[in-house]
């Protein structure tokens, strides 16, 4: 009986080590303009793809922006353990892109942990979050 009694407790150790955690990341984005809002979650792997697509993204149309509120809940799920940073743009011609210029983007945007250098892009390593447990009331503001 002794012996079943750990075989169990193993087998039911090893099956819940095998099924992946995932978890939620959510928050609020700040805005000023009216325009989709396009956010990424992306990972340091996406990060040095040639032509990423990121691994979770979301789509906030500007019809449901809400402008007198100035800002909107975001919320991504089943998001396994890891390393991730957010993207986001507004798009405020309607093209799907960030458009950019000689002194860097036209539109709005905004990253994870809100950081702006100037004259370049953020890196991975200044946008990057852990997550290995439900994170909420994220806030990431775009200018």
């Amino acid at each position: 009986m002794k012996n079943i009694i750990i075989m169990t407790l193993f087998m039911t150790g090893v099956f819940l080590y095998a099924t992946e955690n995932t978890f939620s990341i959510s928050g609020e984005i700040e805005f000023r303009k009216k325009g989709t809002i396009y956010i990424a979650l992306v990972s340091e792997e996406y990060e040095r793809t040639e032509n990423p697509v990121p691994e979770y993204s979301l789509v906030i149309d500007e019809d449901v922006l809400d402008m007198k509120a100035k800002n909107i809940s975001f919320r991504f799920t089943d998001i396994p353990e890891g390393v991730y940073g957010i993207r986001i743009f507004q798009d405020l011609n309607n093209n799907a892109k960030l458009d950019s210029g000689a002194f860097g983007p036209k539109e709005p945007w905004g990253m994870s942990n809100n950081i702006r250098p100037a004259f370049r892009g953020p890196t991975f390593d200044e946008i990057k979050f852990d997550v290995f447990s439900n994170i909420s009331g994220m806030n990431i503001i775009l200018k």
